[in-house]
C-alpha cells in the first residue's frame, strides 16, 4: 500500500516551524541551510552514559546488562533533511548523493499519481531490490562493490562491513540488510518531529532559559513529574504502544527500582533485537496486546512465510541490536523480552532442527534451511511434520562460501553454515524459535499479554560531554519496561 508524507498545504516538514522556532530560540537548532537543519544532540539525545546505581542480581535483567546499551558515539549535533520526502532524505537513508538525486528525480515524476502503488520509502527499497547487480551474501562475495553498484554512501557501507559483525552479516544478504537499515532510518526520521515536539513541551514546562554561558539551564526543583518527563523522550507516544511510566512504579534516580526477571518459573524467556519503533508497535502497553506483524520477516531459515523469529539467548539478540545501532546511528534500538508460559508451548506441536543432530533426523536442518532460503515450500512428504508444526526450534543458519540459492542440493549444507555467537567467551551455536502458523502466533499473543518488557538501548549517537555543561543531569532510564 502506498504511503505518502504530504501536508495539506505542501511537502511535510521533518520538524514543524513552531517546534523549530522554539529550539532555535534555545540555541539548540540552526535555521535551514541547503534544505537541511543542524540540531544539537542535546535536544534529541540529552543523556550521557549512566553508571549503574542499582544492584543487578543473577535473577534479574536490566538494559545496562545488554552489550548494545554501551555502544555509543558522542556528537555535538546532527544534520537532518528539512523536508521528509526529499532528495536529502534519500541521502540520509543511505544513498550516495548521485543515486539519491537519480531516485528522487524518478520519484518526483510520479509522486502526484494516485494510481502509482509505491510511496517514497517503497520507491527506494524497490530500487535496491530491482537493481541489476548480483546480491552479496557469502564471505567470498564483494559486499563493498555490490553496495557501490547500488549507490550506497560511505557511511552505511562502513557500517555494513564492520568486521565485528561479520558473522551475523552472513545470516542475510546485502540487499536485505540495506533495505532493513533504510526502513529503520526513514521511520526514525518520520518520528523525529513528534519526538522534538514532546521535548519542546517538556522544556517549556520546566522553564528552561539561557544560562550565563548560553547553555540551557533549569532552576526548577527535580520533582517526580520531572523524572517521568526525563524518561518520556526515550519512548514513543502512547499512540505507538509506549507510554510514560505510571505513578505507581517505584523509581530510584529516574530508574525503575526493580528490574524485569531474568527467568520466571514455568516460563521460557525469549529475546528479539529491533528498532524501538518496531518494538513499540509489537507491544501496546495500554492494552497489553501484542502484534507479531511489525517484527515479522520473510527472510527465514525454517519456512518461506512471514514469521517472527525470537531467540532464547539474549546475547544473540544483543549482537543484532548492536549492529543496527551502527547501521542507523540516529535510531533508538530495543530488545524485546518475552516470557512464554510453558503451558502454551506444551500444547504446541514442536519440531527441533539441529545442525549437529546425529539421529535419524540428522539431515532435516540442512533440508529445511536449503529449501526455505530458496523460498521453496516444504512439499515433500518426509518434511510434512515440519510444515505442520506450530513451533520450530533450531539453529540459526548463515551463508559461507556459497549462497543457499546457488546450491544444487541440500547436501551442500553442513554444520559450518550455523551461526556461532560468543557467550561468556565460548563460541556457541545460535538458536531461534519460530512461530510457524497464525494459530501459534495468536496463542502466544494472548498468553504473553502483560509479560513483555521493552528494553530501550538508545541510539548510537549521544550528546557529547560538552553539550551537557550547565544542563540538567538526569540519567537515562534503564529501560522502558512494563511488567504485568
Amino acid at each position: 500500500m502506498r504511503t505518502s508524507c504530504m501536508a495539506n498545504d505542501g511537502p511535510m516538514e521533518t520538524i514543524s516551524q513552531e517546534t523549530a522556532a522554539f529550539f532555535e530560540a534555545q540555541n539548540l537548532m540552526k535555521p535551514i541551510v541547503n534544505n537541511k537543519r543542524k540540531i544539537s544532540a542535546l535536544a534529541i539525545y540529552p543523556y550521557s552514559v549512566p553508571q549503574s546505581d542499582l544492584s543487578t542480581s543473577s535473577s534479574s535483567t536490566r538494559s545496562d546488562s545488554f552489550e548494545p546499551y554501551f555502544v555509543r558515539k558522542e556528537t555535538d549535533e546532527i544534520e537532518v533533511p528539512a523536508i521528509l520526502e526529499s532528495v536529502e532524505t534519500y541521502a540520509f537513508m543511505g544513498f550516495d548523493d548521485s543515486m539519491a538525486q537519480r531516485i528522487w528525480s524518478r520519484y518526483a515524476a510520479i509522486m502526484d499519481d494516485d494510481d502509482y502503488p509505491w510511496g517514497f520509502l517503497e520507491f527506494a527499497t524497490g530500487h535496491i531490490e530491482g537493481r541489476a547487480v548480483d546480491d552479496a551474501a557469502t564471505l567470498d562475495d564483494d559486499w563493498d562493490q555490490t553496495m557501490r553498484h547500488i549507490g550506497i554512501n560511505d557511511k552505511l557501507r562502513r557500517a555494513i562491513l564492520l568486521p565485528e559483525y561479520e558473522s551475523i552479516r552472513y545470516t542475510g544478504t546485502c540487499k536485505f540488510w540495506l533495505i532493513d537499515a533504510m526502513e529503520v532510518a526513514f521511520k526514525s526520521l518520520e518520528k523525529l518531529g513528534k519526538r522534538l515536539r514532546r521535548e519542546a513541551t517538556r522544556l517549556q514546562a520546566l522553564g528552561h532559559s539561557h544560562g550565563s554561558e548560553g547553555k540551557p539551564s533549569c532552576r526548577s526543583p527535580v520533582s517526580r513529574k520531572y523524572i517521568e518527563d526525563q524518561l518520556s523522550p526515550l519512548t514513543s507516544s502512547a499512540a505507538h504502544g509506549i507510554r510514560q511510566i505510571e505513578d505507581s512504579t517505584s523509581l530510584v534516580k529516574g530508574r525503575l527500582a526493580s528490574a524485569p526477571p531474568l527467568s520466571i518459573p514455568d516460563h521460557t524467556m525469549l529475546w528479539r533485537g529491533c528498532s524501538l519503533d518496531a518494538a513499540s508497535r509489537f507491544y501496546n502497553v495500554d492494552t497489553t496486546e501484542m502484534n507479531i506483524i511489525p517484527i515479522a520477516t520473510a527472510l527465514g531459515d525454517f519456512n518461506s512465510r512471514f514469521s517472527a523469529y525470537f531467540t532464547p539467548q539474549k546475547e544473540v539478540a544483543g549482537r543484532y541490536a548492536s549492529w543496527l545501532k551502527h547501521k542507523v546511528e540516529t535510531a533508538s534500538v530495543a530488545i524485546i523480552q518475552l516470557a512464554v508460559p510453558d503451558a502454551v508451548t506444551k500444547a504446541f506441536s514442536v519440531q527441533y532442527l539441529w545442525c549437529d543432530d546425529i539421529g535419524p533426523r540428522a539431515d532435516e536442518w540442512k533440508r529445511v534451511v536449503w529449501k526455505s532460503r530458496r523460498r521453496e515450500r516444504l512439499m515433500e512428504p518426509e518434511l510434512r511434520h515440519i510444515k505442520e508444526a506450530d513451533l520450530l526450534i533450531g539453529h540459526i543458519a548463515k551463508h559461507k562460501h556459497k549462497r543457499f540459492e546457488d546450491m544444487k542440493s541440500w547436501t551442500e549444507v553442513n554444520e559450518d553454515h550455523n551461526l556461532l555467537i560468543d557467550i561468556d567467551g565460548v563460541p556457541t551455536r545460535a538458536v531461534q524459535w519460530v512461530l510457524n502458523n497464525d494459530e501459534a502466533e495468536e496463542a502466544v499473543e494472548e498468553a504473553c499479554s502483560g509479560k513483555v518488557w521493552i528494553h530501550n538501548l538508545g541510539a548510537l549517537v549521544v550528546a557529547s560531554s560538552a553539550c551537557h555543561t550547565g544542563s540538567p543531569q538526569i540519567e537515562e532510564g534503564t529501560m522502558a519496561a512494563y511488567p504485568a
